[in-house]
């Protein structure tokens, strides 16, 4: 039985299987698809390592393959992920999908149910995106999502990138 993180109206976010390891690999090596997130990966390294996630118990603050509802097909990688941003640990929504999945409303869709995910099971009071400054469709999703541009950072080999952040709202 998959663990399953999110659901949304067409898509699942949920732990990897080993048979996955293709369908997910061949997103991170396409120089497309990566062209913010510094280039392509090796393909062996990204089968071996989704394969060794499938076999790890699943973590609760990670990214997962997302899956169509419909048809069961993988059309990406989302989730959100603890990472160091400016000496503080913040909680990054992280969605990267498949070509054949770009204009059909699924970063926005995945990256709502992550952010909903992420107050409600996680309790975070806040989540970040960060987004490569040439990237404006990923820009977009995190203002469709809520989010709003609060200000720029610098990561490791000089990139430059946009920093994203959606509060969870009080009643």
């Amino acid at each position: 039985m998959d663990h399953v993180f999110v659901t949304t109206e067409r898509l699942r976010l949920r732990h990897p299987r080993s048979d996955d390891a293709e369908a997910l690999a061949s997103i991170f090596v396409d120089p497309e698809v990566m062209i913010h997130l510094n280039g392509p990966r090796d393909l062996t390294e990204m089968l071996h390592d989704i394969r060794e996630e499938a076999a790890a118990d699943p973590n609760p603050t990670d990214l997962w393959p997302l899956e169509l509802l419909a048809t069961g097909e993988l059309v990406g990688y989302c989730g959100v992920v603890p990472k160091e941003v400016d000496g503080v640990t913040e909680h990054e929504v992280i969605y990267i999908l498949a070509r054949s999945a770009w204009g059909n409303g699924y970063a926005t869709e995945a990256a709502s149910g992550i952010i909903d995910y992420a107050f409600s099971t996680l309790d975070l009071d806040h989540v970040i995106s960060m987004i490569h400054v040439d990237n404006d469709a990923s820009a977009r999703v995190a203002e469709r999502c809520g989010m709003t541009h609060e200000r720029n950072t610098v990561r490791p080999g000089g990139k430059q990138l946009r920093v994203f952040v959606r509060h969870r709202r009080t009643s």
